[in-house]
């Protein structure tokens, strides 16, 4: 049985080609993938939804949340609705930088992990401010990765997901 069976993993900023193929490939090795989004533009809607029904095809859950990552309140209050929805999060794979964009993510999607003493952020790397987010969540029981190619993410999520006790 896969590390990932059974968890939720949100998946930010799925526009990218990268991204789809990122949340279907988790969604076969067992993940329950929600979907973020960051406008709430009519073509980002399709593409997330699309992605989500190719995960559906796997028998997994999830949801498609469009964030405003300058709004951390609302990101809060998304993040919220979420876990009540459907599980709480067990890991997060961060959007591509503007740094701060990563960082409100991490931050929020961290805090509620922490919270229960377990959980799992991977960063894009190599990435500014990495270190200090490990220092940050390390001693809450949140492991923070980094990795820089698409195709090594499932692995990574997958090894470090391993370690922890849920």
């Amino acid at each position: 049985m896969s590390a990932l069976e059974g968890r939720h993993v949100l998946v930010a900023g799925v526009r990218e080609p990268d991204g789809r193929a990122l949340a279907v490939a988790l969604a076969e090795a067992g993940a329950a993938v929600s979907v973020t989004t960051r406008t709430a533009e009519l073509a980002e809607e399709v593409i997330a939804n699309s992605i989500l029904n190719e995960c559906w095809t796997f028998g997994r859950e999830g949801r498609a949340l469009t964030l405003d990552l300058t709004e951390p309140a609302a990101v809060a209050d998304a993040l919220d609705n979420l876990e009540a929805d459907i599980a709480p999060l067990d890991a997060v794979v961060t959007p591509l930088p503007p740094a701060n964009a990563v960082e409100v993510l991490a931050s929020a999607t961290a805090e509620r992990m922490a919270a229960r003493g377990s959980g799992v952020v991977v960063l894009p790397g190599p990435l500014e401010g990495a270190e200090a987010l490990r220092a940050e969540w390390g001693d809450r029981g949140v492991v923070v990765v980094s990795t820089g190619a698409p195709e090594d993410i499932v692995a990574t999520l997958t090894e470090a997901l391993a370690t922890q006790r849920f």
